[in-house]
C-alpha cells in the first residue's frame, strides 16, 4: 500500500474527500488486484463499465505512485487550498506532506495519510477493497478524450462525482462535486516549487513549536 514518509493508511475505506485532516504518516504499498464495481451507478461509454473500471483503476494506481515516489503539488483552482507531498529523500525527518489553506487565517497543517491527496484517493479505495475481498463501489466511464467521469459511494457519507483529466497516463486534474461543493484541483508531480516546499516546513514548525 502507497504512503509518504511514515504515512499509514487508515484502516476504513477513504472519506469522501475535503481538506484534509492529519492522522498518521505514508509508506510505500503493493499494487492491489483488480476490483469489481458493485452498487455502484452504471454508464454508457465507449468500452464496457468493467473495462473502464479497470483502465481507471491502473491510471489511479500510476498516478499515486508517481506522486509518492517524486512528489506532487496538488492546488485547488480558486486558491483556497495547496498540498504538497515530497520524496522520501526530501522529507523533513520523515514528514513529507503538509496542506495550506489560505484562510483567513492562513492555515499551515501536516498530513499523515497520503489518501488526504486527490491523486491517491482512488487508488487506496481499490486496495482496501481488494485487503477486505470486497467489491469497490467505484463506477467509471470512459471518455471519448480520454478522461474519466467517476462515481463513488461512501455510504453514510454520501456519492462523490469526480471528473479526472489524464495527461501521459497520469491524472493532471480533478474536478470533485461532494453535495453542493465543486472544486477543481491541478496536479503537478515531481518535487515541489520553493515556495511550495515552504508549506511543509512551516507546517512542521508549527506541530513541533
Amino acid at each position: 500500500m502507497a504512503v509518504v514518509g511514515s504515512f499509514v493508511l487508515a484502516g476504513c475505506q477513504a472519506t469522501a474527500q475535503e481538506t484534509p485532516s492529519p492522522t498518521a504518516e505514508a509508506t510505500q504499498t503493493p499494487s492491489a488486484g483488480s476490483a469489481t464495481s458493485e452498487a455502484a451507478p452504471s454508464f454508457t461509454s465507449p468500452v464496457s463499465a468493467q473495462e473502464s473500471l479497470t483502465l481507471f483503476e491502473a491510471a489511479a494506481r500510476l498516478s499515486c505512485e508517481t506522486a509518492l515516489d517524486q512528489g506532487i503539488t496538488e492546488k485547488a483552482v480558486d486558491g483556497s487550498v495547496t498540498m504538497v507531498m515530497v520524496s522520501e529523500q526530501d522529507a523533513i525527518e520523515s514528514y513529507s506532506a503538509a496542506y495550506m489553506e489560505i484562510g483567513p487565517p492562513k492555515n499551515y497543517v501536516l498530513v499523515f495519510e497520503a489518501d488526504m491527496f486527490a491523486v491517491c484517493g482512488a487508488h487506496f479505495s481499490f486496495v482496501l477493497a481488494s485487503d477486505a475481498g470486497s467489491d469497490v463501489k467505484i463506477a467509471a466511464e470512459l471518455e471519448p478524450d480520454g478522461s474519466f467521469f467517476v462515481i463513488q459511494d461512501f455510504g453514510e457519507f454520501g456519492m462523490q462525482a469526480q471528473s479526472y483529466v489524464l495527461e501521459d497516463g497520469l491524472f493532471k486534474s480533478i474536478i470533485t462535486t461532494y453535495g453542493d461543493r465543486i472544486r477543481a484541483t491541478d496536479l503537478v508531480y515531481g518535487k515541489p516549487l520553493s515556495e511550495d516546499l515552504q508549506i511543509l516546513q512551516i507546517a512542521f514548525d508549527q506541530f513541533f513549536g
